[in-house]
């Protein structure tokens, strides 16, 4: 469940890379429901608010009607009164949206490090939820292009192919709007669509269900891009290189000072390249069973993973670094307690730690799916 073109077929994904090439619209609207099940359990949106402090940071939003909510409308003080905030607006029909779902679950991430290392270019993935009969963003374009994949439910998608060269003028283009119809078309679960970067598109769940969906935005990595996160990790660790890459003297003189002084950035330019594993595979060991996270109760085993070090209390929450990717897991600080006996070395049940026993499972699936815990005599990866 890494290759996306082993999931979709050959043929579709070689149609696909023709139509990224000529800039235009893909769809695969209904295919077999179940193909991105594995990526995405119903306990995941819950855990990752309750044990994250997604829902404070800038990455978490809510929608309705095509306004975004105000963020103090769901932002309470407990990770329970959040939580139930999120789900009294969610029932008035507003959409949820949160970006870098790939931090979250190392499924999504082994999906999006086979992307990239198949498209060159990073990857991020954007979740959106819908309840039935509802919308959130009206008309609009995105600045990157994107790939969808439809998990829960349906989405129609109004679509105004060659969009992507109209003007650059909000007034012009909604004039345009306005006089040319949209395709429409309805990706039910297992369906797909690519959309290049700039398709004006409008969205709109009208089943009688909620909808789930990935949107994997893809970001090119441009020389500019990476010469700023490099110029960033050598004023940390060299702050005199800056000012000693100057230009001065003749063309020869010129052309061996560059040499040098780019010799002496090149290792920054590796880590900044580096910086979050781009492209770089997962092992099967790092990817728990999904059948077994879905499976699993209050008496399953689960043990701390060897590889993963003592939780560090920061400001921010308490920290994991992952050794798989640079950017470290932040939990919340209250969680301290409970990771305490998981460190032990020994094999423990969710009923076995402080506090409810069905939070306590909520937990280990959460932190299994990250790669901090894994299962007791689970098979390989579902």
């Amino acid at each position: 469940m890494t290759d996306f073109s082993s999931i979709v077929g050959t043929e579709a994904w070689t149609e696909f890379l023709a139509c990224r090439r000529d800039k235009r619209v893909f769809a695969r609207p209904q295919a077999a429901p179940g193909r991105f099940r594995p990526l995405w359990s119903d306990w995941e949106f819950d855990a990752i608010c309750r044990f994250t402090p997604l829902v404070e940071s800038p990455v978490f939003r809510m929608i309705a009607r095509g306004k975004q909510i105000p963020e103090a409308a769901y932002r309470g003080r407990e990770s329970g009164a959040r939580v139930s905030l999120v789900h009294q607006l969610w029932a008035s029909g507003a959409s949820i949206n949160f970006s870098r779902v790939e931090l979250f679950s190392n499924r999504v991430l082994a999906l999006v490090r086979s992307l990239e290392a198949s498209l060159r270019c990073p990857v991020r993935v954007h979740y959106f939820a819908t309840p039935a009969q509802s919308q959130a963003l009206g008309a609009h374009a995105d600045h990157d292009e994107a790939l969808v994949v439809q998990l829960r439910g349906e989405k129609t998608w109004a679509l105004y192919p060659g969009s992507n060269d109209w003007p650059d003028d909000p007034e012009k283009a909604a004039d345009l709007l306005r006089r040319n119809p949209p395709e429409v078309l309805t990706l039910g679960p297992g369906g797909w669509l690519y959309l290049p970067k700039g398709v004006y598109h409008e969205v709109r769940n009208a089943g009688p269900e909620s909808s789930q969906h990935f949107t994997l935005g893809f970001h090119p990595l441009t020389w500019g891009t990476l010469m700023d996160q490099s110029w960033a990790l050598a004023r940390g660790a060299a702050p005199s290189l800056r000012d000693r890459i100057a230009l001065d003297g003749g063309a020869a003189q010129v052309g061996d000072q560059v040499d040098r002084q780019l010799a002496e950035l090149r290792p920054y330019v590796l880590r900044a390249f580096e910086s979050e594993r781009y492209g770089q595979g997962l092992t099967t060991g790092e990817l728990a069973p999904r059948d077994g996270l879905d499976a699993a109760d209050t008496a399953t085993r689960f043990r701390w993973r060897r590889q993963i070090g003592d939780p560090r209390p920061t400001a921010a929450g308490v920290e994991l670094g992952l050794p798989f990717r640079s950017l470290p897991l932040v939990l919340r600080t209250e969680l301290a307690p409970t990771l305490a006996p998981m460190r032990q070395g020994k094999a423990f049940s969710p009923a076995e730690l402080p506090g409810a026993p069905d939070l306590a499972l909520a937990l280990c699936r959460f932190l299994a799916n990250v790669g901090v815990l894994e299962l007791e005599n689970a098979a390989g990866p579902a």
